[in-house]
């Protein structure tokens, strides 16, 4: 079968797969958040550092996190870690791509439906890895739509406060 490779163990994609969801949900909520306050090239620069920054401390953040597994080799605990960078990063340049071709306010709908779609391709891999079933796979990709729903939502609700006056006077003592 041509996917075979998902069954397999020791293929890293637990770095896979954390790296592409805390890329969707960090950059995604840095661009909801400040879109509405921010001009384009400042919004496109805080992804971009906030997104690469974010790769390399995922990448750390795995790696520490899968020395404790006392099974597990160097070389797959080396393969995680380059996966949660890649991860993380290719999602940071996707999502900062339709900033490019499109105005702020399509920006921000563009990135977030991508956004959206790789939780439901993020949803699909882990439920076929874990050999789900359709209603167990549609429940798991609920709850990821849900989760950076929420996460997307609490950005873009903190972006407005910062129109607030009361906000901004708070802010600038």
């Amino acid at each position: 079968m041509m996917f075979d490779f998902i069954h397999k163990k020791g293929y890293g994609f637990s770095g896979m797969t954390f790296g592409v969801m805390d890329g969707v949900l960090t950059v995604t909520s840095v661009l909801v958040g400040l879109g509405p306050v921010a001009d384009k090239s400042a919004v496109i620069l805080a992804m971009f550092i906030v997104g690469l920054a974010d790769s390399m401390a995922n990448a750390a953040g795995i790696r520490v996190s899968q020395e404790t597994v006392v099974h597990l080799k160097k070389s797959q605990i080396f393969r995680s870690m380059l996966l949660a960078f890649l991860g993380t990063f290719i999602v940071t340049v996707a999502l900062i791509i339709p900033l490019i071709f499109f105005d702020m306010s399509t920006s921000i709908y563009v990135s977030t439906f991508l956004g959206i779609l790789l939780m439901i391709g993020l949803g699909i891999f882990v439920g076929t890895r874990r050999m789900y079933k359709s209603h167990e796979m549609l429940r798991l990709i609920a709850e990821y739509i849900i989760t950076a729903g929420i996460i997307i939502t609490i950005s873009h609700t903190l972006g407005l406060m910062y129109n607030n006056p009361w906000v901004v006077l708070w802010l600038r003592n």
